[in-house]
């Protein structure tokens, strides 16, 4: 079976996920890494979808999707304890690097960067142009609120 769209994150979806199945996108994710999910599925090709924190089983045909493991912090989420992932210390690097960070040499560099203005205006208006709404006139594509009333009417 062809299996889009599944959204099981934070669960296991064994028993709606068989041998043989597809799975072209949907959401997979763990809270904790190296979760195992699916373990008695052992012919499965992936082809997309949020995997996050899964571990995947070696027999898996895995073509694409996120795979990354994240370590997520319980004094930033401690609703992630309930779902299985493991108290960080009160003083845990999460919490540490979750802090503005006033680092000198970071505060130095900022202070070089200078921005002109203008330029920085001038490339926000072409890239707002660029992802601007068009649609096709006649045989021209005009951004929507560019078309004049004769060009609506060549449609």
């Amino acid at each position: 079976m062809i299996i889009q769209d599944g959204q099981f994150s934070y669960r296991d979806p064994a028993g709606r996920v068989h041998d043989g199945d597809t799975i072209v996108t949907g959401n997979y994710c763990q809270a904790a890494p190296g979760t195992e999910i699916l373990r008695d599925v052992k012919d499965l090709t992936i082809l997309g979808g949020n995997w996050v924190n899964v571990r995947a089983q070696p027999s898996w045909a895995i073509k694409g999707g996120n795979w990354m493991q994240v370590e997520r912090c319980t004094n930033l989420h401690p609703e992630l304890i309930a779902l299985g992932v493991k108290a960080c210390a009160k003083d845990c690097q999460h919490a540490v690097a979750a802090l503005p960070q006033t680092d000198p040499v970071v505060l130095k560099a900022e202070a070089k960067a200078q921005i002109d203005l203008g330029q920085y205006q001038e490339a926000q208006a072409t890239i707002l142009k660029l992802t601007q709404p068009v649609e096709r006139y006649a045989d021209r594509l005009i951004p929507r609120a560019e078309a004049s009333p004769e060009d609506k009417a060549t449609t």
